[in-house]
């Protein structure tokens, strides 16, 4: 890896290495309010780093994501959403006594797993970052536990979510030129659909 791939991939770097200081963190110090500072903090660093990414884009970083604008305009919209959700969690988890510290590295998590779905150009990367969005999402769903509707929630979410999963990668193989049996299915499946009964 180039230090190129480094400049544009500094934004999903920031929040990655932001997410495990704040899980180094969260083992020795009990803070609510330093958490969300550290985690406001990762996503303005991520976002001042869009402008440097944005000199060399279009950048493709091997063959699993690409570094355009398109995905900078994204990545920004997600990292201030996700500092606006970090800013409206703040009071929202002060009701219940419970520990608020990996909540918001689950909500890094979801974000970085949010910017690796708007850059990436395969499916490895397009289905690791959907995972990576969607696991977090379960937890976040379900974090307040005492809550009779967020463990039905999250319930439900974790159901719709592995059919929907199993039903993506199930059908992937019809779309990929590398499986040749597939491709013959389906040229079948065009032929037979395309069939008329003479008249």
């Amino acid at each position: 890896m180039s230090l190129a791939d480094l400049q544009a991939l500094s934004p999903l770097l920031a929040i990655a290495c932001a997410s495990l200081v704040l899980l180094m963190i969260a083992a020795f110090l009990q803070s609510h309010t330093a958490v969300v500072l550290l985690t406001l903090a990762g996503n303005a660093v991520a976002l001042a780093l869009i402008p440097p990414a944005a000199q060399l884009s279009p950048h493709p970083v091997g063959a699993l994501l690409m570094i355009d604008r398109y995905a900078l305009l994204y990545m920004a919209l997600i990292f201030a959403a996700c500092g606006v959700v970090t800013i409206l969690s703040f009071d929202y988890l002060e009701k219940y006594q419970l520990k608020r510290d990996e909540y918001y590295i689950l909500l890094l998590l979801a974000t970085m797993g949010s910017a690796v779905l708007v850059a990436s150009t395969h499916f490895i990367t397009f289905f690791l970052g959907l995972e990576l969005l969607t696991v977090s999402l379960y937890v976040m769903i379900a974090y307040v536990f005492r809550k009779e509707h967020s463990l039905e929630g999250a319930l439900k979410y974790l159901i719709l979510a592995g059919a929907s999963s199993a039903f993506l990668l199930f059908g992937a193989p019809w779309n990929s030129p590398a499986w040749p049996r597939a491709s013959r299915r389906k040229q079948a499946i065009v032929r037979c659909s395309s069939w008329q009964e003479p008249r």
